[in-house]
């Protein structure tokens, strides 16, 4: 049950010297800049409802679009050329809005439909919101369900794919398994074919490289590797030797790929109680300040394993190199 609360939406801009930006999938080194803190902006001064997912995406020319949700409703505002903001636009009646841009300052936003019945995309191009498009895969049964998390992603030159978890059913927590979907739009089209990729799994990256080849990596007995080739076929492969729990992926422009997972590592560590003092105020059960007791064990983690790929020319799925442990203070790691 959730409370009704006020929150005020407030962003600080960073005053950056013009230069253009790094992509995901770009070779451009970052130039090294020294920002200056700006002024804050209220973008909405109050949401009665429940508020989540605000997302900010920066062009080239330095114009960001915020996009958040507030209760059932997806919202969005753009920076001006004069340091403020434009009023919020109430875009669409959705939940969860995740966005991506290209070079050209085109703004993608998708969202599910209210109790996840669906997922929608809108798109920002000269000086306006597109129609929504449904991607919604089709199915015979009354409702279908689209989980939480979503991956969206776009190459400078504005190719786009987007996944998610979709499953028949009114609820995510049910005896149904969700199935893997993806539907991409080349840069100077319209939204091709949704696709199921998976019979299950959960998408935890999306990725493209520079000619448009897009790449979904799956999180779940195993982290499997799907890719889309130049002329729209998928394939999928297991990344051999991998284990744990993904830490981050990299893909250069050339489709070069990184992927790292870590594991966790216990040890011994000394307790703390409460003998001769007050509790922590909001935490009565825990114990805290030095003294004797029983050993606890604290967690941390460390990189483990990496797995890298080369792309081969022509390509439709690179092939992924053996994984490298790395431990302690090694490359990957930390201490």
């Amino acid at each position: 049950m959730y409370r009704l609360a006020t929150i005020t939406l407030a962003t600080t801009l960073l005053a950056l010297p013009a230069s253009p930006p790094t992509y995901a999938g770009s070779d451009a080194a970052p130039a090294a800049r020294t920002p200056t803190v700006g002024p804050t902006h209220v973008i909405m001064p109050t949401c009665a409802d429940y508020l989540d997912s605000l997302r900010l995406v920066t062009d080239r020319h330095g114009v960001t679009t915020a996009v958040w949700g507030c209760g059932r409703h997806v919202l969005t505002a753009r920076s001006t050329a004069g340091g403020g903001w434009t009023r919020p636009l109430d875009l669409t009646i959705g939940r969860d809005p995740v966005a991506a841009t290209d070079r050209r300052g085109r703004v993608t936003v998708s969202y599910r439909k209210p109790h996840g019945m669906g997922l929608v995309t809108r798109r920002w191009v000269d000086g306006r919101w597109q129609r929504p498009v449904d991607l919604t895969y089709p199915s015979t049964a009354d409702r279908v369900f689209v989980h939480v998390y979503h991956q969206i992603a776009i190459n400078a030159r504005g190719d786009t794919i987007v996944s998610w978890m979709q499953k028949d059913g009114a609820a995510e927590k049910d005896d149904l398994t969700p199935r893997l979907y993806a539907a991409f739009r080349p840069y100077d089209g319209s939204w091709g074919p949704t696709v199921r990729i998976d019979p299950e799994g959960f998408p935890e990256v999306a990725l493209l490289d520079r000619e448009g080849r897009a790449t979904v990596i799956e999180d779940g007995r195993e982290f499997v590797l799907h890719e889309r080739s130049l002329i729209g076929h998928w394939s999928s492969q297991t990344i051999p030797g991998i284990t744990g729990n993904l830490g981050g992926v990299a893909e250069n422009a050339g489709g070069d790929l990184l992927v790292t997972t870590w594991t966790m590592r216990r040890h011994r560590s000394p307790s703390w109680s409460t003998r001769g003092r007050p509790a922590k105020p909001g935490f009565p059960e825990s114990r805290w300040g030095p003294g004797a007791g029983r050993p606890r064990r604290n967690r941390w983690c460390s990189m483990r394993r990496a797995a890298a790929r080369s792309p081969s020319a022509p390509r439709t799925a690179g092939s992924m190199s053996p994984p490298s442990p790395r431990t302690g203070r090694g490359a990957w790691g930390f201490p």
